[in-house]
């Protein structure tokens, strides 16, 4: 009615009409009314065309729902994400970068809202921007070639793991994490380590380092000294069991294993050939201080301790106790 009402007031337009078939199926047309004139110019009916636009409409709505997952994907990424545009200094080089879309992440992670952000250059929002950033950035936009890297923001005080790559010429988009808390505790335990180290190093005791998955073994100098092999390093877990007595081999296998599924304390005595021949007696202590995803060990850490003199000093009490045993036994008779 709306549109022979319009149509009869001299108007032309075009209606999206709606319409269900009997059998209950939508379809979607253009439904275009105008008048039919006399030769006097009185209106003397109404006609109409239509077009079938279902297709059209349903691929609008195709689009509309992609564009809404698009959306939520972007805003719900885990990570911070960022679209640049490049800006370039007149010697064509990357000057700065201006930002065309931040999602919710990006925005809690430079404290700031998206409408602070879209329109600005990184350095109106962050002058100590270090020129890293800039290069990196400008590299990939104008390259094409993504680049996976770690980096550090000092105008942030943060640390970022970054995959960025070009959508189109000239733009660069990044998806980032912070890893800010990672590299803490990678620096604090590496700190511990050395005092670990420097601290063992200083007693005599040797110190080994084991990559369990990739089967390498660290012996430190003081560990090397203690078996007198300087001039030859030992690298691999196959090279140290050589140089183990045999008949303690199954025990450490055992004491290792134990320690790896039950997680019960490591300390093991066993004998060691030293570079001479020589035997030394030595007691062994570790622990796994790192497990993959699948809670198996991948890095065990330890200490070697010379115990040769008080096995030696055992063995000499052993043999006087005995000793003095048969003197009483030889004085009862």
């Amino acid at each position: 009615r709306e549109a022979f009402i319009n149509t009869l007031n001299g108007g032309l337009e075009n209606y999206e009409l709606k319409i269900k078939k009997k059998n209950g199926e939508r379809f979607y047309v253009i439904f275009s009314p105008y008048a039919v004139k006399n030769s006097l110019g009185e209106i003397v009916s109404f006609a109409a065309t239509t077009k079938d636009i279902t297709e059209r409409k349903l691929s609008e709505a195709a689009l509309q729902e992609s564009e809404l997952q698009y959306r939520l994907l972007f805003q719900n990424l885990n990570g911070s994400f960022a679209l640049h545009e490049i800006i370039l200094d007149s010697n064509g080089k990357p000057s700065d970068y201006r930002f065309l879309a931040v999602n919710t992440s990006f925005e809690k992670a430079v404290g700031l809202n998206a409408t602070e952000i879209i329109g600005k250059t990184g350095l109106e929002l962050f002058p100590k921007t270090e020129n890293y950033w800039i290069e990196m950035f400008g590299k990939v936009a104008l390259t094409g070639e993504p680049i996976l890297y770690e980096n550090y923001s000092k105008e942030l005080d943060r640390h970022y793991e970054l995959y960025t790559y070009s959508p189109k010429k000239g733009q660069v988009a990044q998806i980032g994490r912070d890893i800010t808390d990672r590299k803490k505790a990678e620096k604090e335990l590496k700190d511990s380590q050395e005092l670990l180290k420097y601290g063992l190093e200083g007693s005599g005791d040797g110190i080994w380092d084991w990559n369990i998955l990739e089967n390498k073994i660290f012996f430190s100098k003081s560990w090397h000294q203690i078996f007198g092999f300087e001039d030859q390093k030992i690298t691999t877990t196959e090279a140290w069991f050589l140089q183990v007595y045999q008949d303690d081999v199954p025990k450490i296998m055992e004491a290792v294993q134990s320690h790896f599924e039950n997680r019960i304390p490591f300390h093991q005595e066993h004998r060691f050939f030293c570079k001479d021949g020589s035997l030394k007696w030595v007691l062994i202590r570790g622990m796994v201080v790192s497990r993959n995803a699948a809670d198996q060990p991948s890095r065990m850490i330890g200490t070697t301790t010379d115990i040769s003199r008080i096995k030696y000093a055992e063995k000499q009490f052993i043999q006087a106790s005995k000793l003095a045993s048969l003197g009483e036994m030889s004085a009862g008779i």
